[in-house]
């Protein structure tokens, strides 16, 4: 599923991404569940959030600052490395 487990307790790469930029969130709901060898390009969308650390060090540090916004992109793959997949 795209965004892995952002709406659970996941809270790496992508997950991290999804929270750093929530309008992702929507790809869910447009989104299939992709196959391993399909991929999926967003594109356009912003950072709202700092943060530091990774997986349980993760902490959300404040907003971003609106006017460094620039447009971002990201390719995700439907690749899955465990049962909870």
């Amino acid at each position: 599923m795209v965004g892995g487990g952002v709406l659970r307790n996941g809270c790496v790469q992508e997950e991290i991404r999804f929270l750093l930029s929530p309008e992702l969130i929507v790809s869910r709901l447009l989104t299939h569940k992709l196959g391993g060898t399909e991929a999926l390009e967003m594109h356009g969308f912003e950072r709202f959030s700092n943060y530091t650390g990774y997986a349980k060090t993760f902490t959300f540090t404040g907003p971003n600052d609106p006017a460094a916004f620039e447009p971002l992109g990201m390719a995700t793959d439907g690749a899955t490395c465990g049962p909870h997949q």
